[in-house]
């Protein structure tokens, strides 16, 4: 699979309203009053095709064009298409509500991942409640969670999940972000599974992690590339709902291997309240606390990550860890920002804390 924001599998159930937006400027998804519904369960297993190939291989070339894509969306979703235009990606003026089902990706043996790209994550699996998803190269304004689903961030006011999309500005390098709007979104997340059983997976790109896997409840999700601004990255509702657990399974002889700078071996956030990961892993290593609030409700669940002996994760690149794992209670994550580096953690007041 080669081209921009492609993925070689791509696996999804959508709650309430979804779809796929392509290039250029437009509306992905939304409406005035709110979208809620329950993502369901999303299983892929890649498995060999019997009479014609013994190995279930899959290569992108591309920007943000992940090996395989499984995500259970609740309250709202959609596929967003390409950057420089502009547009709006789900939700509406009454937030968004719904739970996200059990995500899980199996890699047989003889499964053989290989993606080339900024970004190009070789499995992506997220369960978010409450909207949201994951997203490419970043330009404009944005907001993430009360809908959006594979998220493209565009020249809009940070209303995602609550009230309509303003057109303004119109400048680039993502001036504004916020998870969530002014309506507020709830809903709980899935349980997120992924198991790599002897094969390899490979990527080479900056921010190309091996495994990215989210399970999040609230609403939010991920959108990498440009430049975060400012400090406060939450909007005005209030977000709740708890994430699920997430198990990774690395095992049976299987290889992760990547090679860029931020391309975090395994990266897996259990969150509560809303948030995710924004911005360039790689810019920096430096740390920052997020601005504290009492409006992200929810609790961050067990993230349990497997390297049986004889399996590899190995990483090459500045600001590339092996493992980034995260719990966390209360909304927030890891946003980069040039300015103050990484803001990580809890956004929560009072919260069960991160471990």
């Amino acid at each position: 699979m080669t081209g921009y924001a492609s993925a070689g599998i791509a696996a999804a159930s959508y709650g309430g309203q979804g779809g796929t937006g392509g290039g250029g400027s437009g509306d992905a998804s939304g409406g005035e009053a709110g979208i809620g519904g329950d993502g369901g369960n999303v299983e892929v297993d890649l498995l060999p095709l019997l009479g014609f190939a013994p190995r279930a291989i899959i290569y992108t070339n591309g920007d943000y064009s992940y090996g395989v894509l499984g995500q259970s969306l609740g309250g709202v979703g959609a596929d967003g298409g390409k950057d420089g235009g502009w547009g709006a990606s789900g939700g509406g003026g009454g937030g968004g509500g719904g739970n996200g089902g059990a995500v899980s990706i199996f890699a047989n043996p003889t499964t053989v991942i290989n993606t080339t790209g900024t970004g190009s994550t070789g499995i992506v699996a997220q369960s978010i409640g409450g909207g949201g998803g994951a997203g490419g190269n970043s330009s404009g304004w944005s907001s993430v969670g009360g809908g959006g689903g594979l998220l493209q961030t565009f020249s809009f006011t940070d209303d995602n999940n609550g009230g309509g999309a303003d057109v303004s500005g119109g400048s680039f390098g993502l001036n504004a972000f916020h998870f969530g709007g002014s309506g507020g979104s709830s809903g709980h997340a899935g349980d997120v599974t992924v198991t790599a059983s002897a094969g390899a997976i490979s990527t080479q790109g900056n921010d190309a992690y091996g495994i990215l896997a989210q399970s999040i409840g609230g609403g939010g999700g991920v959108v990498l590339g440009g430049t975060p601004q400012g400090s406060s990255f939450f909007g005005s509702g209030t977000l709740s709902g708890d994430g699920g657990n997430i198990a990774i399974d690395i095992r049976n002889g299987a290889s992760l291997t990547t090679s860029g700078q931020g391309a975090v071996g395994i990266f897996a956030q259990s969150i509560g309240g809303g948030g995710g990961l924004a911005g360039d892993t790689g810019l920096t290593a430096q740390r920052s606390a997020f601005a504290q609030s009492s409006d992200q409700n929810g609790s961050g669940q067990t993230v349990a990550v497997t390297v049986e002996a004889g399996s590899s994760v190995t990483t090459n690149g500045a600001n590339a860890p092996a493992l980034l794992l995260q719990s966390i209670g209360g909304g927030g994550g890891r946003v980069t920002n040039s300015i103050y580096g990484a803001f990580d953690g809890t956004a929560g007041a009072v919260a069960p804390g991160e471990r």
